[in-house]
């Protein structure tokens, strides 16, 4: 049997970012930002953003989206980032769209899950000094 292939995961640029969060969408819940950096988020994070360190949601992914996913309820777009947005935010991203299609169907139909365009790292370097925006920088 052939694999259907799946889509691509969808792009957030860091200045749409900052616009959802203008706009209040991080404080009103309908967006969630989930850092998965490990011991590299001591470098800094964008303020509000959930930590989740990849290598906690790697190991029980199910729970990893079911905590995500009760904490916050109202949340319709989910943009993972790592530092760069290369291998953990996109890995990260494309394992809680698969299991919010498999075990959270009701949850699916209505959930967009992004990764940030150049991760930490490019967002920082564009907004770092914006104090409301960036922590730790």
């Amino acid at each position: 049997m052939a694999q259907v292939a799946k889509p691509p995961l969808l792009v957030m640029t860091p200045e749409k970012l900052v616009e959802c969060l203008r706009q209040g969408e991080l404080r009103s819940g309908k967006l969630v930002l989930v850092d998965v950096r490990d011991e590299d988020r001591s470098l800094g994070y964008i303020i509000g953003s959930h930590w989740l360190p990849s290598e906690e949601f790697y190991k029980d992914v199910a729970a990893s989206v079911d905590s995500i996913l009760k904490t916050y309820a109202s949340a319709k777009k989910f943009v993972f980032h790592c530092q760069l947005s290369k291998i953990r935010g996109p890995s990260c991203a494309s394992l809680f769209r698969e299991e919010v299609a498999r075990n959270h169907p009701k949850r699916a139909a209505d959930t967009q899950v992004y990764v940030l365009e150049g991760g930490f790292q490019a967002f920082a370097s564009t907004y770092g000094r914006d104090e409301d925006l960036v922590s730790g920088v």
